[in-house]
């Protein structure tokens, strides 16, 4: 396969069950936990990698009026449920489904942020972080 450059206007957002928004941008941090293993007879720092975290946020314009909010159901007497879902981000993508490059995990939506300006802009960010025992499911296609 010959070499592709990825463009943002090939992407991708696959929002959870239930949760509705027009995403206009997307960010993901995939970092591992590390844990020192420095010993007193090193003359250097020593590190082991852990497990795998992803967070990030999604951008975009809110919805209504369709079946779903864009962030679940919020009571003021209750704990909120855990508000998220299977999330799939892609940065190549044919229609609605992913091809070449993309990340597939479950999130909880950890801060919700409205914004409405008189000019007209209504913009709507969801934080998110990785909920998922199982890790991301990673395609990447190198061939």
């Amino acid at each position: 396969m010959p070499l592709t450059y990825l463009t943002g206007n090939d992407g991708l957002c696959t929002l959870p069950t239930a949760h509705t928004m027009n995403v206009k941008v997307w960010a993901a941090n995939v970092a591992y936990f590390v844990s020192d293993q420095t010993g007193f007879s090193m003359t250097g720092k020593y590190r082991r990698l852990g497990i795998v975290d992803i967070t990030g946020s999604l951008g975009g314009n809110p919805t209504y009026g369709s079946a779903g909010t864009p962030f679940g159901t919020i009571t003021t007497s209750t704990l909120p449920a855990q508000n998220g879902g299977s999330l799939v981000l892609a940065f190549n993508a044919s229609g609605t489904s992913t091809t070449n490059a993309s990340l597939t995990f479950d999130v909880v939506f950890s801060s919700i942020a409205l914004n409405a300006d008189k000019s007209g802009d209504a913009t709507l960010t969801l934080n998110y972080e990785m909920s998922d025992t199982n890790g991301p499911s990673v395609v990447w296609v190198t061939s």
